[in-house]
């Protein structure tokens, strides 16, 4: 939507009235042995050099067929496209990148067409209006917007720092938690207390141990070696009255990312007995089937309608004997990224219905440590583990509002409210 109330000097224009745009006719596979000094761009970026060029002067690139289309992006001059790329080219009362930038103000969403294969057309979009200032005005405008850009561009790389490392950290604190390191010391370089610690004053990558085997040949004092089956039971029946009302839990109810969370629908248990996974509080429900397993769907049930339910049969179920085990310690074993990389060596089945068994569960080694160091693990985690979603949460939240301030300083540009 064109402002009325622009700035005096300024106009409002056509696309097709300030700039032109025109399609490339190069096949990828035509240059495939073909090198040189001149760039070609595809849908992702620079593909390579060749030893020609069909674009003269500095234009943009826009992606018109395929995934990505409406993607747009600067041309160096002496540089070419492949074909499902198009150019387009400044008049000489527009600056090309005052018309970048309101090119990112357009929802080419709108002028889509094809199912199979998007496509977008300039014949379509070259109505949109644009309004234009005297070429001095525009050239200030582009400052202030890459000023502003530029500065927005570093917060969102630190802010991606940071996101790219809190599956790290986490990955450091599951391994000193079943290596025993974790309650050492409470004062150890693994403690997370402030965004430094996490990402490092300029936002760089944390050096963190590498993946742990499973199961250390050596434990700490006290801990022992264990399967599953010694300290759970697998899978466990329920024997309820037909008429009670149990929780129903199709996989779809069960977040990934081992979020812990789950809904139900309420279903008789006459209804659900049979042909579906039983299910009880307290139980700790892991995804068996690919992808839902290494997507880490894995809960542990509480506050089941009449502390009872059944669910998809793509679970397994584990009820701890809280005399050897925790709920919540079995559970962050689960978490690690050695247990789904085992699991994922011993699937079982063809190919789109691979599957961790009832066997490699049961069979499965834990580090044991006593109750009382397994309620301190527990208790370290979940704290620690609490300020990486805080964090983890500031940080989305964090990049949306700079994807916000991007939109709206554009907005202010083309309003004639930036200078």
């Amino acid at each position: 939507m064109i402002n009325h109330n622009l700035p005096k000097n300024w106009e409002v224009k056509t696309l097709a009235e300030v700039c032109t745009s025109k399609n490339s006719n190069i096949v990828l596979s035509s240059i495939e042995n073909n090198t040189g000094k001149y760039p070609i761009y595809g849908a992702k970026g620079l593909l390579k050099t060749i030893d020609f060029y069909t674009i003269e002067n500095e234009s943009l690139g826009i992606v018109k067929d395929g995934a990505g289309v409406g993607r747009i992006f600067l041309l160096p001059e002496k540089s070419s496209l492949i074909g499902t790329m198009a150019y387009i080219q400044a008049n000489k009362n527009l600056n090309l990148k005052y018309l970048y930038h309101f090119l990112h103000t357009i929802n080419f969403n709108q002028y889509i067409s094809g199912s199979a294969i998007p496509h977008i057309y300039f014949r379509d979009y070259k109505k949109e209006k644009i309004p234009l200032p005297p070429l001095e005005v525009q050239k200030a405008i582009v400052e202030k917007l890459e000023n502003a850009f530029a500065h927005i561009d570093e917060a969102v790389h630190h802010l991606k720092a940071v996101q790219t490392n809190i599956p790290r950290l986490k990955s450091s604190l599951l391994h000193c938690a079943f290596s025993g390191k974790l309650t050492e010391s409470q004062n150890s370089s693994h403690e997370v207390q402030t965004l430094k610690s996490v990402v490092g004053v300029e936002g760089e990558t944390l050096p963190f141990e590498p993946p742990h085997p499973l199961i250390k040949t050596e434990i700490p004092q006290g801990w022992e070696i264990k399967t599953l089956g010694e300290v759970c039971k697998i899978n466990p029946k329920n024997k309820l009255d037909d008429d009670l009302e149990v929780s129903f839990i199709p996989m779809n109810l069960i977040a990934d990312k081992y979020q812990n969370k789950f809904s139900y629908e309420i279903r008789k248990w006459s209804e659900v007995k049979k042909g579906y996974t039983h299910l009880q509080n307290r139980c700790i429900a892991i995804a068996k089937i690919t992808p839902c397993f290494e997507n880490g769907k894995c809960v542990i049930l509480q506050d089941l309608k009449n502390g009872y339910g059944a669910g998809t049969t793509e679970l397994i179920v584990v009820l701890a004997d809280e005399n050897k085990i925790l709920p919540k310690f079995v559970f962050y074993f689960f978490n690690t990224t050695n247990f789904t990389k085992e699991g994922v060596k011993n699937f079982k089945g063809t190919a789109g219905q691979l599957r961790i068994s009832k066997d490699f569960i049961t069979n499965l080694q834990i580090p044991l440590p006593p109750l009382a160091t397994q309620n301190q693990i527990v208790r370290i985690l979940e704290f620690k583990f609490a300020h990486l979603e805080k964090l983890e949460q500031f940080v989305n939240e964090s990049l949306e509002n700079l994807q916000r301030l991007k939109s709206s300083l554009l907005n202010q540009a083309f309003k004639g409210e930036l200078v």
